[in-house]
């Protein structure tokens, strides 16, 4: 992440990563279904630090209290990188392989 556009990149998965996982968590409903699993699966297959399908919703859960968590100490404008490691490298790898293509 040298280059802005890698920042933008990496803010704009991140958040987007957030916005769905926070969707998916809602079993039963209507935002469940909006839910975008199959970018989720993208970023979640990190040979290393991904989650296999069905332990996705604890990754997702984990993620989400990490990261409120770290708004929580940090302030809600603090940078999300660090907020919960295994998160910011499967987005890494994510971005990485979208970029070979």
């Amino acid at each position: 992440m040298n280059n802005p556009t890698s920042v933008s990149q990496f803010d704009e998965h991140f958040a987007y990563y957030l916005e769905h996982a926070k969707l998916s968590l809602r079993q039963g409903s209507m935002a469940a279904r909006r839910a975008d699993e199959r970018f989720m699966r993208a970023i979640e297959s990190h040979p290393n630090w991904g989650a296999m399908p069905k332990e996705a919703p604890i990754f997702r859960a984990t993620a989400l209290a990490a990261c409120e968590e770290h708004n929580r100490v940090n302030g809600i404008n603090a940078d999300f990188a660090d907020a919960f490691i295994p998160l910011t490298h499967c987005i890494n790898y994510n971005i990485w392989r979208l970029n070979q293509r």
